[in-house]
């Protein structure tokens, strides 16, 4: 089961990003798809986005939000599966954590 849970993310993560990149209008913004994560009851995966810059990031998840099910849709015809989590979508705050760590080491 575990092995059908990674595979199943990968694949989310590749169709994902490529209907994303087909279906939203980004001229004022880029999204990246960072990471997804699949619970084990498969009931619900989560889609860390990265959205720069960061002053766009809630009209982002706003369209992501739009387009939710247009893409829930997709992946279930797109990706041969018994059952399909429900699609969330969440800001991966890795990077922004990350800069914050490194920026207080460099100032001391």
């Amino acid at each position: 089961m575990l092995r059908h849970i990674e595979r199943l993310e990968k694949l989310i993560h590749k169709e994902s990003s490529w209907f994303l990149a087909r279906e939203l209008d980004l001229e004022n913004y880029l999204i990246t798809i960072t990471e997804v994560t699949i619970d084990k009851n498969l009931n619900k995966a989560v889609v860390f986005v990265g959205i720069f810059p960061e002053k766009k990031q809630k009209e982002g998840l706003v369209e992501l939000a739009q387009k939710r099910n247009e893409l829930q849709s997709y992946l279930f015809k797109k990706i041969k599966t018994w059952k399909m989590p429900q699609i969330e979508f969440e800001i991966d705050r890795g990077a922004e954590n990350a800069a914050r760590v490194e920026s207080a080491f460099l100032k001391k």
